[in-house]
């Protein structure tokens, strides 16, 4: 029988900036929203931006806020985002 891998919940906050989502930083892997769905211009009415992470290794972060949005992170690629506009 398959072992399925351990999953790692995490209590965070997420930060928006004016072009994107903040990178996450936990146990000293940084996880990315490569294409974000909202930014600070344009987050939902209910985005409080704090809720749970949690983390399928090797390469899935799936964050809730406590509105209940999800946001999916993936393992920083090393490459900044494009300059804001």
């Amino acid at each position: 029988m398959a072992t399925l891998p351990a999953t790692v919940q995490y209590s965070v906050t997420v930060g928006l900036y004016h072009c994107g989502v903040d990178p996450l930083v936990l146990d000293g892997r940084t996880w990315e929203v490569p294409k974000p769905p909202f930014d600070a211009t344009n987050k939902p009415d209910t985005w409080t931006g704090r809720g749970t992470a949690i983390e399928v290794p090797p390469e899935n972060l799936t964050y809730t806020d406590e509105s209940g949005t999800v946001l999916h992170f993936l393992p920083d690629d090393g490459i900044p985002p494009p300059v804001c506009a």
